[in-house]
């Protein structure tokens, strides 16, 4: 499980808000398939 790129691109991107939840969507698909 990449615990440590999902944490990583959400506290980078976490001011944005949006980008939050494209990384999240992103992360989320590929690390689980």
């Amino acid at each position: 499980m990449p615990n440590g790129v999902a944490p990583l691109f959400y506290i980078l991107p976490g001011r944005d808000g949006t980008v939050v939840m494209h990384a999240q969507i992103s992360f989320g698909p590929t690390g689980k398939i």
